[in-house]
């Protein structure tokens, strides 16, 4: 064994001998001038930090894809008919959301002068799910009907509603534990 100038130690082979037809004639090197390019230090420190580049992008477009969108939802509900509302959306429509995969985070009552507003939050995957979901449980015939029984029988439950799906941004704080 010998020690290369690159430091570090390689093995004795025997020469190679080259041979051209035009010359009829050989050249013999030793073996250690035929290394690889890729096996000396400086390409292989610069090829193991391009490797490692590539691969923490990677984990990171991974990591965005697989961050979860929240949907913000508010619903301005007509008045007198809050109590009408509450119990069409906590006993008919959750269970149906929940068969299509709504994951409800959070619900909430507010309002701005003496408007009822019900806001609440949802969780997904990702947008096609989010699409996907959303799409099965408006087209579902048992909230169809749901729907256009407690119209007939209350008006309108529902003045308007706003819709924002939020994107989590890379700087936000993992969710805490609340005590």
């Amino acid at each position: 064994m010998t020690e290369s100038i690159h430091g570090d130690t390689t093995i004795s082979r025997p020469p190679i001998l080259l041979r051209y037809p035009a010359a009829h004639q050989g050249i013999r090197l030793p073996c250690s001038q035929h290394r690889s390019p890729l096996s000396t230090g400086g390409l292989r420190i610069t090829l193991m930090k391009k490797l490692f580049f590539l691969a923490l992008l990677a984990i990171a477009t991974i990591a965005h894809a697989q961050s979860p969108v929240y949907q913000l939802r508010i619903y301005k509900i007509h008045p007198g008919n809050e109590v009408h509302f509450h119990d069409r959306f906590r006993d008919q429509c959750m269970p149906i959301m929940k068969r299509y995969g709504f994951d409800i985070v959070f619900t909430s009552q507010a309002g701005p002068d003496g408007h009822a507003e019900f806001v609440y939050l949802l969780r997904w995957k990702d947008r096609p799910t989010q699409t996907s979901a959303w799409k099965a449980f408006l087209a579902d015939p048992e909230w169809v009907a749901i729907k256009k029984a407690t119209a007939a029988k209350y008006g309108d439950l529902v003045d308007d509603v706003q819709d924002r799906s939020l994107d989590m941004l890379p700087y936000t704080p993992p969710p805490s534990k609340v005590p």
